[in-house]
This record gives C-alpha cells, sequence and structure tokens, in this order.
C-alpha cells in the first residue's frame, strides 16, 4: 500500500485544497458515488485511447470519428450498467440502502447538487434522451439531454 503524504507536502493549490476538503466532507454514500463516477470516467478514457489508436478509426471521416465516439460512450454506459458499477447504479444502490427500514431512525443523507451534476455532464450523450434519478432524500430529478 502507498504511503500517504504529510500533511505539510500535500498542495497548496487553492483549487486543489477546495477539491481535497470537499472530497473528504462527503458521507461514505456520497464517496461511493463520487468513486464510481472517477472509475466510469477511467473506464471510458481507457476505451477511447484504444479507438484513437486503432486503424478504423484513423481511416474514418470526421463525422464517423463522432459517431464511432458516441456508440463507444454508450457500449461502456451499456456494460457498466448491466454489471452494476455505473455511478448512476451506485447512486440508486445506496438509495435503496437508506430506503430500506433499519432499527434506528435516522434521515437519509441527500445527494448534494454537484455530485449529480457530474453524473450529468457524464452521460451527456446526444443518444441518450433523459436519465432519472432518485436522490438519497426521495426526491426524483429527471435529467434530459439535448
Amino acid at each position: 500500500m502507498a504511503k500517504r503524504k504529510a500533511p505539510e507536502e500535500l498542495s497548496t493549490n487553492l483549487n486543489t485544497i477546495k477539491a481535497r476538503n470537499r472530497v473528504s466532507n462527503l458521507t461514505e454514500d456520497e464517496k461511493a458515488v463520487h468513486l464510481a463516477l472517477k472509475a466510469d470516467h477511467g473506464d471510458l478514457s481507457y476505451y477511447l485511447k484504444k479507438l484513437y489508436k486503432s486503424a478504423k478509426y484513423i481511416a474514418a471521416s470526421a463525422e464517423d470519428k463522432t459517431r464511432l465516439q458516441n456508440e463507444l460512450k454508450v457500449e461502456r454506459i451499456r456494460v457498466r450498467t448491466e454489471k452494476g458499477t455505473h455511478a448512476s447504479c451506485i447512486a440508486n444502490q445506496k438509495v435503496k440502502n437508506t430506503s430500506a427500514p433499519s432499527s434506528s431512525p435516522q434521515a437519509p443523507p441527500s445527494t448534494p447538487p454537484q455530485l449529480l451534476s457530474e453524473l450529468a455532464a457524464f452521460e451527456g450523450i446526444t443518444s441518450i434522451q433523459s436519465m432519472t434519478i432518485i436522490t438519497a432524500n426521495g426526491r426524483i430529478l429527471r435529467l434530459k439531454t439535448i
């Protein structure tokens, strides 16, 4: 396991500090969604890089390149959704877990709008018409892509 940096070795960049504080203040469920978003992004980046190196992509016209990229994005979302590792699946699982009756009553945590907007930005593909997200506090959000 890698060692953690000492606090004095961490970056002093203001944006880095804000991001680190935001992530450290997330609840366990919110961190799971955040990590799933990072995994989705990493998965998509890996397969896009493979696509960019393929002979099929290199020989394609600009319109075909866009089509190939969108097809790949839709395919990777489908695969990760079927596996249950896509961020929207993780978010819905966390909502179901907090919605289940428990022995100790507690208010379910709300999903921060920032995580939802990250998820919507990741899903911004033209072939997907809309996406429904149920937040941890029970609100239903319908995000539509154009």
